[in-house]
């Protein structure tokens, strides 16, 4: 995975040389806006209570780089740490891991065993897979593609005339004849050459604006669906729910959304138990509102588009 601080500072100072490399820099561009705006949507889900904001930052950032999230106490200071981990050996019978290592501010793995130690494994998901992070880096990667095709179909949609020319003489006599035209003159008179040839080039008519915004609006809508927060989307624009509400799966009907939720209030309450802290998690009651913001401004790409022809 790309070093997102490299690129954003290398930003700053290239300079592109060619329409190419603009592209380039464009799509670099776009995909630090889109993994910016998904991946804080994404680590946004939770709110807590009686956590330290330092602490609270790195058990978002846990859960959001890694499959699976530790918590234990550290050997020196005995303050609670929360970091990714990674799973050892085989899987039991259950598919579970028994031995993870915890990746340490360092760099360095700190080995347990949640058989002996005092140590509490958590997850997003029942069967995780891949960490959030990598998801939401595979969508902002996409979408910055569609930025760029939405970028040339805006240029390639313009009147653009391309002509060619038998020989280099013939070029300020055709961009006279341009700028004529470009004035508004009525009549241009060209005498006729034999041993030269002048002709416009034929452009295939390029794919229109809407239907890159069409699959932008695609897009975003199946993040928000492999994620599980179209659950929190209100098309009909009914009564919000409330943050318990959520919080304790009422009305809740997509299972990945679910099985967040209940997976993280669970690893919590084990934290409590083997560490006798009073931790709380809840839905933050703002990403409801968050979600559907970027629901409708999705859905209503078409009508923004539409109206602008």
């Amino acid at each position: 995975m790309q070093d997102l601080n490299f690129l954003q500072r290398m930003l700053y100072w290239v300079l592109p040389t060619n329409q190419e490399e603009q592209s380039s820099i464009d799509k670099i561009k776009f995909f630090n806006i889109w993994y910016g705006v998904l991946s804080n949507i994404i680590s946004s889900i939770f709110d807590y209570e009686n956590i330290d904001k330092t602490l609270r930052r790195r058990l978002d950032q846990s859960f959001f780089v890694s499959a699976y999230v530790c918590a234990f106490k550290e050997d020196k200071t005995g303050g609670l740490v929360f970091a990714p981990c990674v799973p050892l050996g085989e899987r039991n019978a259950w598919g579970e891991f028994t031995q993870f290592n915890a990746i340490l501010p360092n760099g360095e793995f700190k080995k347990f065993d949640i058989k002996k130690d005092d140590f509490v494994i958590g997850y997003n998901y029942n069967i995780p897979t891949i960490s959030d992070s990598v998801m939401v880096y595979q969508f902002a990667e996409t979408l910055a593609e569609v930025e760029i095709s939405i970028r040339n179909s805006i240029i390639l949609s313009r009147k653009t005339n391309v002509i060619e020319i038998d020989n280099e003489n013939a070029t300020d006599e055709v961009l006279s004849k341009f700028n004529s035209m470009k004035i508004g003159n009525p009549i241009i008179i060209s005498k006729r050459r034999m041993d030269q040839e002048t002709k416009a080039l034929n452009i295939d008519k390029p794919t229109i604006v809407s239907e890159y915004f069409d699959g932008l609006r695609d897009i975003l809508n199946e993040f928000l669906t492999v994620t599980g927060l179209s659950s929190l989307v209100n098309p009909n624009k009914k009564e919000r729910l409330i943050t318990d509400e959520i919080s304790s799966n009422d009305d809740i009907k997509n299972t990945l959304l679910k099985n967040r939720i209940e997976n993280r209030i669970e690893f919590i309450e084990n934290v409590n138990d083997v560490f006798d802290t009073d931790y709380k998690v809840k839905v933050n009651e703002n990403i409801q509102e968050t979600v559907n913001d970027l629901y409708n401004d999705v859905n209503n790409y078409d009508d923004n588009v539409n109206n602008s022809n």
